[in-house]
């Protein structure tokens, strides 16, 4: 099939979709007619295997066991959803470890846990990292005694532009500040859990400058979100 060029700045939200589908991106082929730098090539004949459905999900869809029913959590196929830790003040229910096992025997795949639910209000009111860091250790150790903790992926930083470090996205000091602290962030979550999985950024948006710095500052650290 003939390849398909999508130019930017559809580009990047084009190819996100098509990510989940399974579909192939890749850049056009060395030789071939002279195009924008910020063109992109899909390649609609390959396939990277089979549509996984992954963006099917919820954001405290699931407030308890029975809430919603089974029966329509497999009915809206969902694969993910995103939570808080266990006891998290954030909102009432939708516990991690107690929406785990429905979730799971409905079908369900991967519970992202946003760490930082554990606070009341938004943005968070953390006094100190170390703080942060003492409630981090008691969410993986309630974590690590679930029989669904395989299925559950840690989320330590949500929209950290618009909380502890403000103005990342266009102050390079806050985001060097963002890059250090989850440098330390992984890998004090490693350390109490070497199988973890871990997500992020999670900023509030696409910021592509701020995104490429944290995955150029990641990469030599094998700090990336896995």
């Amino acid at each position: 099939m003939k390849p398909v060029r999508v130019i930017t700045p559809l580009a990047a939200g084009i190819a996100l979709v098509l990510a989940g589908s399974g579909l192939l991106l890749s850049p056009a082929a060395p030789g071939a007619a002279a195009t924008a730098p910020n063109n992109l090539v899909v390649n609609l004949g390959s396939s990277t295997g089979p549509f996984d459905g992954g963006a099917s999900g919820s954001l405290y869809g699931l407030y308890d066991q029975g809430v919603p029913s089974d029966n329509l959590i497999q009915g809206m196929g969902l694969r993910t959803t995103d939570t808080k830790a266990q006891d998290g003040q954030q909102h009432p229910g939708s516990d991690a470890l107690e929406i785990a096992r429905p979730f799971t025997e409905s079908g369900g795949k991967n519970i992202y846990i946003y760490m930082t639910d554990v606070y009341r209000n938004f943005p968070y009111e953390r006094t100190s990292y170390a703080q942060y860091q003492g409630y981090m250790k008691t969410e993986i150790q309630q974590v690590l005694t679930s029989p669904d903790k395989n299925r559950i992926i840690l989320v330590p930083y949500n929209e950290p532009d618009g909380n502890w470090f403000a103005g990342l996205t266009t102050d390079p000091a806050a985001l060097a500040a963002f890059e250090a602290e989850w440098l330390q962030t992984y890998d004090f979550i490693k350390g109490l859990w070497p199988q973890a999985r871990i997500a992020g950024p999670n900023l509030s948006g696409f910021y592509p400058a701020a995104l490429g710095s944290f995955l150029q500052f990641c990469l030599p650290t094998s700090a990336c979100p896995t």
